[in-house]
């Protein structure tokens, strides 16, 4: 279990020294700051930070039965306020800083390479509550423009505590999206690899499932329930799925409606009569998650893949090359950064850049940082439209945990 005695606790003094420093960075460079609250509606956080936090979220019900949580991260949280302003006084913009502490529970095993950014670490990184400080972006702006100003103005608060001893991984679901969007495949099948690139064990299944997906193995009963389905109404069959459910004793919980996993049953339905995924895109999507190379020498490996497969991905290529002009005059040192394909971070709502700041020599368990672009997360939260969106934490606990101590 979690060390929870005192000497896992971050000296006081310490915490407020870090905290007061990277905040005073983000304010004068113009932030505003929001003290977002820490209970929040657990709904909220189940169906947006994917399942590998989910599973570590603090949920609860209060007197009335309302389902609430306490917040596992900021941002959806700063989120939520954007959305509340925006309805009081129509703002396009924000930019907005915050600190203070979050929950989740910790994982019990120390954490394997792959895993990114909640490890156990030395001291008190692997606690049930820690702090962050962070910024967040919302509204129209130049995209590549904004990520840089993001991941720079990250790194000077650390360098302003006086880190600056670290590498910096990054990724880009953009290109991903983009290069299923140029494969010829049923939309069903883009949308289930997209939902599952944070899930690299079950989506490498999945992709073996679609190499020959009449031939899945299902249980009489539900491939039963999956023909009788293939031709009905949404409606219709939501009805006989609630029905299979009830007789096979299968309680709703968690994060997925009766609508959404009847949503799932139809697709595999249709692919019960569906040709299968060809052998050579299949190597495609393989050949690019395999690609983990400095930044400056991605994009020439991306234009050899395109090429080589007969794709268009000139868009989402372009804008990565001037994500890594603007970094370059920009100062931003990418000697020691990696960009790593299949990396997107643990919170299943990025969309687009994404970024980890790591001790070096330490990898994955050394993460101090992170961040990332999520255009779709204030729609999904309520707004009519998706606005571009784009910030990043630092976790102040480990940071103290890691630093020298006569650097503050």
């Amino acid at each position: 279990m979690n060390d929870m005695s005192a000497s896992a606790i971050p000296d006081l003094n310490t915490m407020k020294t870090l905290e007061d420093k990277v905040s005073k960075t983000f304010e004068k460079a113009g932030f505003e700051h929001i003290d977002p609250a820490i209970m929040q509606p657990a709904d909220v956080y189940l169906q947006q930070i994917g399942e590998a936090i989910r599973g570590r979220t603090y949920v609860f019900s209060d007197i009335n039965g309302d389902e609430l949580c306490l917040r596992p991260d900021l941002t959806v949280p700063a989120a939520r306020v954007y959305i509340e302003r925006c309805e009081e006084q129509s703002a396009e913009k924000a930019r907005y800083y915050y600190s203070g502490p979050t929950f989740r529970y910790p994982y019990e095993e120390p954490a394997s390479s792959e895993e990114e950014g909640d490890q156990s670490v030395p001291a008190h990184g692997n606690t049930r509550e820690f702090r962050q400080a962070g910024i967040e972006i919302f509204g129209k702006e130049e995209k590549e423009k904004a990520e840089v100003e993001v991941l720079k103005l990250t790194l000077e608060a650390l360098k302003e505590v006086g880190t600056t001893d670290f590498n910096i991984r990054m990724g880009d679901l953009g290109l991903f999206f983009a290069l299923l969007d140029a494969i010829d495949m049923p939309d069903r099948w883009r949308k289930r690899l997209a939902e599952n690139f944070w899930r690299h064990e079950d989506f490498q299944n999945i992709l073996t499932q679609l190499s020959e997906p009449h031939n899945l193995e299902y249980e009489n009963e539900l491939r039963s329930l999956l023909k009788k389905i293939i031709n009905e109404s949404p409606k219709e069959a939501e009805q006989h799925v609630g029905e299979y459910l009830a007789a096979k004793a299968i309680p709703l919980i968690g994060a997925r409606t009766l609508e959404e996993i009847t949503n799932q049953l139809i697709a595999k339905a249709a692919d019960l009569t569906s040709e299968p995924l060809e052998p050579e895109k299949i190597d495609i999507i393989k050949k690019y998650l395999e690609i983990s190379a400095p930044p400056k020498a991605v994009g020439a490996r991306l234009q050899d893949l395109a090429e080589t497969a007969g794709l268009d991905l000139t868009k989402a290529l372009d804008r990565y090359q001037k994500r890594i002009e603007l970094l370059s005059n920009a100062d931003i040192d990418l000697c020691n950064a990696e960009f790593t394909a299949e990396f997107g971070r643990k919170f299943e709502y990025y969309t687009g850049f994404v970024f980890q700041i790591e001790k070096h020599n330490m990898g994955p368990e050394g993460h101090i940082a992170g961040g990332g672009r999520y255009d779709h997360l204030l729609h999904s939260l309520g707004l009519p439209k998706n606005i571009p969106a784009i910030g990043a934490a630092i976790n102040l606990d480990r940071l103290a945990a890691l630093i020298d101590g006569d650097v503050l």
